[in-house]
């Protein structure tokens, strides 16, 4: 009996035993896999930060290749402007050149006209001269009653037509249409105008005139239009004709292209 009770003991305390190691066991495994997930977990974490970063960096990378695109592509526009700007430039430089060169040769021609003139009304006055020099045989006539003379207008030879109000005797005053030809350029038709002028008003039939207004057109537009003091003219053969034309007027109208036209030419 006491065998039996000894034996029985002994068997509760091995499985006593066995029961307490086998839990230490399942404890330090336990213990073991918590450590494995917190390394994978550890793990997982730096993976994702440094995925996170090299996200970062390819952001920030792309970022700046935009913004060097955006800087290159205005760089282009400003460069593109630029050199439109320049090419206005020249090309507004080239246009005044011209009108510069087509008023000297416009005001070239008018004196070499002029001269002309001059010279044939000379030649003609001496020939008279020497007509009147020959003794003559005049029967007497009764004088006759002529009729005022016009007044001429063909130093206008670049016009169409030209239309004349003289009211001389009324209120001292001469009024022309002028009527230029289309093609002309507005401003180079001015110019013309007024270098004409200048000798215009100084014609014998113009003589009692005080003022002369002068009305410039290109078919049914008006394109500019001024008016003449005879008593402020100076005439200067060693300056520019519309110099003195000018000075001695008051402009009363002028469309926008006669008047770049005439700032550029430095003629009004």
């Amino acid at each position: 009996m006491k065998k039996l009770l000894y034996i029985g003991t002994m068997s509760i305390l091995l499985l006593t035993a066995c029961g307490i190691e086998k839990a230490e066991i399942i404890d330090k495994a336990q213990e073991e896999l918590d450590k494995v997930k917190e390394r994978e977990a550890e793990k997982a974490k730096k993976e994702a930060e440094k995925e996170a970063k090299q996200k970062a960096k390819e952001e920030k990378k792309k970022a700046k290749e935009e913004e060097k695109k955006e800087k290159q592509e205005a760089k282009e526009v400003e460069k593109e402007a630029k050199q439109r700007a320049k090419e206005e430039e020249k090309k507004a430089k080239e246009e005044e050149k011209k009108a510069k060169l087509e008023a000297k040769e416009a005001e070239k021609e008018e004196k070499k006209k002029t001269k002309e003139e001059a010279k044939l009304k000379e030649e003609h006055t001496g020939k008279e001269k020497e007509v009147q020099e020959k003794p003559q045989v005049i029967e007497s006539k009764p004088k006759e009653n002529k009729s005022k003379t016009a007044i001429d207008t063909s130093v206008f030879e670049y016009a169409n037509s030209v239309q004349i109000t003289d009211a001389i005797d009324l209120n001292n005053h001469v009024t022309l249409i002028i009527n230029m030809k289309e093609a002309t350029k507005p401003g180079l038709a001015m110019q013309h105008v007024v270098n004409q002028t200048y000798d215009f008003i100084q014609q014998v039939d113009v003589k009692g005139a005080k003022t002369i207004g002068i009305n410039i057109k290109q078919g049914a537009n008006k394109i500019a239009q001024f008016t003449v003091f005879k008593d402020k003219f100076v005439p200067n053969d060693d300056e520019p004709m519309s110099d003195a034309v000018i000075a001695a007027s008051d402009i009363e109208f002028m469309t926008d292209e006669v008047k770049v036209f005439g700032k550029t030419t430095d003629s009004w």
